[in-house]
């Protein structure tokens, strides 16, 4: 099957690809809930890859994850640090990668702060790269580790409700989880002041009332305030993130009178007291370590199908 080359967005990849990736991933957690080790996975390379995280923002959970991806399939790693390389002397991107390509380096995870940074890269790549978050445009990695999280633990199926509560205005993940999610026929709900929403609002439901949606979902995604992509720090503007934050937030009170089982997921980092109660993120309902524990499996199967496509003879 092929890969794109360059992986920017969720619509680079359609469904046959999506559901290639989710079977993929599959294989490789049987191989943890069976009771096997990890030394026992047969790595997919004749010879090691070296891979390169390349991040220009912070990151725990997506650097990490592709790192001890990238290991458990048998690569190298190295950890690119753009503020110690020639970028800071005025580098270009594209030499930047180009010089990591003639040095054995076989697939780039990247992050930046400016959406769209990979466009360049698609008409004649240098290299296989997958966008590990670029501004507030894309994380689709992110959405396709949900997305096989949630089918794996039967939290959502097809014509359910998947509630987004939050700060949707900046999520690059949502982003990327929203086209996906539908590819499924999953209905999308979105609660949050309508200051939050994001532009596209093409067949999603908006209920601003958060007890009236949560009764109505059956998965709830929450995402954090994105204070670093507003531009504003008026006191307006600070008061409308208070009022969102004293709205939104989902606590344990309000679970608890919905009379129902309802997942709660969130891409981190959580912001205990702001987004989510403390309770909350200790109870049954909270999805997030789940997230991160199949995030390796769906990384290591988008590691793998990134190098064995590229390194298919031409």
């Amino acid at each position: 099957m092929s890969f794109p080359t360059i992986l920017e967005s969720i619509s680079d990849l359609n469904r046959e690809q999506i559901e290639h990736l989710l079977i993929s991933s599959k294989t490789k957690i049987n191989l943890t809930d069976n009771g096997q080790y990890w030394e026992r996975y047969t790595s997919k390379f004749k010879t090691k890859p070296i891979i390169s995280t390349f991040f220009f923002e912070p990151s725990t959970r997506t650097k990490n994850s592709f790192l001890v991806a990238a290991l458990r399939s048998g690569c190298h790693t190295l950890d690119f640090k753009a503020d110690e390389s020639s970028i800071k002397k005025g580098e270009q991107l594209d030499e930047t990668i180009k010089t990591l390509k003639y040095q054995g380096v076989e697939l780039i995870i990247i992050r930046s702060n400016k959406a769209n940074i990979l466009n360049e890269f698609k008409i004649n790549p240098i290299i296989p790269m997958i966008n590990g978050g670029d501004g507030s445009n894309q994380h689709p990695t992110q959405a396709l580790t949900d997305l096989f999280t949630a089918l794996n633990l039967k939290h959502i199926k097809e014509n359910q409700n998947l509630l987004i509560v939050g700060d949707a205005k900046y999520s690059r993940v949502i982003h990327s989880l929203i086209p996906m999610f539908k590819l499924w026929n999953i209905n999308i709900l979105i609660s949050t002041l309508s200051y939050f929403l994001p532009n596209d609002m093409d067949n999603i439901e908006y209920i601003e009332d958060i007890n009236q949606a949560l009764a109505k979902a059956d998965m709830v995604y929450i995402l954090r305030p994105q204070i670093e992509r507003h531009t504003s720090d008026s006191d307006e503007y600070k008061e409308i993130f208070n009022e969102l934050v004293s709205k939104y937030k989902i606590t344990a009170k309000r679970l608890n009178n919905l009379n129902k089982f309802v997942p709660i997921y969130h891409p981190g980092p959580a912001n205990i007291g702001v987004e989510i109660d403390e309770e909350i993120i200790k109870s049954k309902n909270y999805q997030a370590y789940q997230q991160v524990k199949h995030s390796i499996f769906m990384r290591m199967s988008l590691i793998e199908e990134s190098i064995l496509n590229y390194r298919k003879p031409r």
